[in-house]
């Protein structure tokens, strides 16, 4: 990469993909065109994400120049729908708690741990509470000095609410990440359903597609969708997985008259 040094580095915005198992790095020029990208995998039996971080970043100075733009794009440690006039962002955490499947609760913990940031949606009247890894967003801002952290499926979201607009009935959003699932309804493009389901990722392929296939059916059947009338699209957000939710696809299909993959 011997187009960027630190004394021109202001003249690029960046973007950061977290994942479970490394992140991805984009520049992109002033045009917004992307000028170049790379993988950092996480080096083996390191356990803290946080740790992993820090070590690609020790070993990468370049992450850390002086860029214009830095946009976070986490993966949510968990995540709610909040009406706004609810919301007091003082107690954002509270929210999430409730929610929360982890085994170490309070207060103190959370603040330990989470990093909680909202997102407008458009209908104006819910917002998306998620918490980010605290440690890992802390030190990226003490890197970088000013970073925009979001969640990763922000845009995603608005290409699905696109979508949903222009068809009959609902639709269902499932986003494939490596070790969940983002599941999403969209009732005539505003989100009425946000939940994230985890997979075991000991399983083989074969396994976490029926794994998954699994969390469809059951949200099919709690939030009444019509296997008829309602549409659910598969959307890929690691090429990596591209084959598996073609497979995936195809099995769905089976239970989903419009079922479509993206």
């Amino acid at each position: 990469m011997s187009f960027l040094r630190p004394d021109i580095a202001e003249k690029y915005s960046v973007s950061i993909r977290l994942r479970v198992d490394g992140l991805c790095f984009h520049i992109y020029s002033d045009s917004g065109e992307l000028e170049y990208e790379e993988w950092f995998a996480y080096p083996c039996g390191v356990y803290e994400e946080k740790d992993a971080v820090e070590e690609v970043f020790y070993k990468n100075p370049f992450l850390a120049y002086p860029y214009k733009k830095v946009i976070i794009y986490y993966e949510p440690l968990v995540y709610t729908l909040v009406p706004i006039q609810l919301y007091d962002e003082s107690k954002g955490s509270f929210w999430l708690q409730a929610i929360s499947e982890e085994p170490e609760v309070g207060a103190e913990a959370t603040a330990r741990r989470w990093e909680c940031y909202t997102t407008e949606l458009q209908d104006n009247k819910k917002l998306l509470l998620s918490a980010a890894n605290k440690p890992v967003i802390r030190f990226l801002n003490r890197q970088m000095l000013v970073v925009d952290p979001k969640p990763y499926f922000v845009d995603l979201l608005l290409q699905e609410s696109k979508f949903a607009r222009e068809c009959t009935g609902r639709q269902l959003s499932v986003i494939i990440r490596k070790n969940a699932i983002d599941a999403f309804i969209f009732e005539n493009g505003e989100i009425v359903f946000a939940n994230k389901f985890d997979l075991s990722v000991a399983l083989d392929s074969e396994e976490v597609i029926g794994e998954i296939v699994y969390y469809i059916l059951m949200i099919a059947r709690t939030q009444s969708l019509d296997a008829c009338g309602d549409h659910l699209r598969i959307c890929v957000d690691d090429k990596r997985s591209h084959d598996m939710c073609q497979r995936l696809l195809d099995v769905a299909s089976n239970f989903f008259q419009h079922c479509t993959i993206d």
